[in-house]
């Protein structure tokens, strides 16, 4: 594994380039993170680091979401694709809820979603019904679903804005799915293979990147269909 010290957005894309995937916090790999990689003035101090370099590495064209354990991280588009058609076996949203694989309440919250195309969570929340207005429960639970099947992924995490028209507090994220985000560049050739074989490449290339992980926490990171 790479012995760099991540200082820069540069430094995290650069570390996503190299492995494929990039998780965002300490996991069962040794190694494995961003967390295990940055350089401690850039962890939750008053430097920029990790967390406000988020959006703007989604805009440099890299997926993003709870996609590793129901846990965030990074992944290029190349090998986020391989991930979907993996994760989704084979399936277009549609086409899975027609085969009565998908819940209603995560129909509910995908068609809301698509319906708008991007939207923050609490816009998400109140419009899928999931507010204190709507009662529903579970969101957190479901918005991570669909993340782990690769139907939708995170978008950015714009700023509240103040008065005098700066950012303050957390970004607050903004969902959409694959397809609106990257367009053509996602949706080109997503199931060029069968989902096992996508599997296979993934595990191929953790292997090699990850020569100490055992066929358990590669199996645990891939995830299943």
């Amino acid at each position: 594994m790479s012995s760099m010290a991540i200082k820069s957005k540069k430094d995290v894309e650069r570390l996503i380039d190299k492995w494929g995937f990039l998780p965002f916090f300490v996991n069962d790999i040794d190694g494995f993170s961003i967390e295990e990689h940055v350089d401690s003035r850039y962890w939750f101090t008053v430097l920029p680091g990790p967390w406000e370099w988020k959006g703007e590495i989604i805009q440099d064209g890299y997926a993003y979401g709870k996609i590793f354990g129901k846990k965030c991280g990074f992944a290029t588009l190349e090998w986020y694709k391989h991930l979907a058609n993996w994760r989704r076996n084979g399936y277009d949203f549609e086409s899975r809820t027609d085969a009565g694989l998908v819940p209603y309440q995560d129909q509910d919250v995908y068609n809301t979603l698509t319906s708008f195309g991007f939207i923050q969570s609490r816009g998400l929340k109140a419009a899928a019904g999931f507010d204190k207005s709507g009662g529903r429960k579970g969101f957190e639970t479901i918005i991570t679903r669909l993340q782990m099947q690769c139907y939708v992924c995170v978008a950015d995490f714009p700023y509240l804005i103040d008065k005098n028209g700066n950012g303050y507090g957390w970004g607050i994220t903004e969902y959409t799915t694959p397809e609106e985000l990257f367009r053509d560049r996602f949706t080109k050739g997503l199931y060029r293979c069968k989902p096992a074989e996508s599997k296979q490449k993934i595990e191929a290339h953790l292997h090699q990147i990850l020569p100490r992980a055992t066929d358990d926490q590669i199996a645990r990171f891939i995830g299943v269909n």
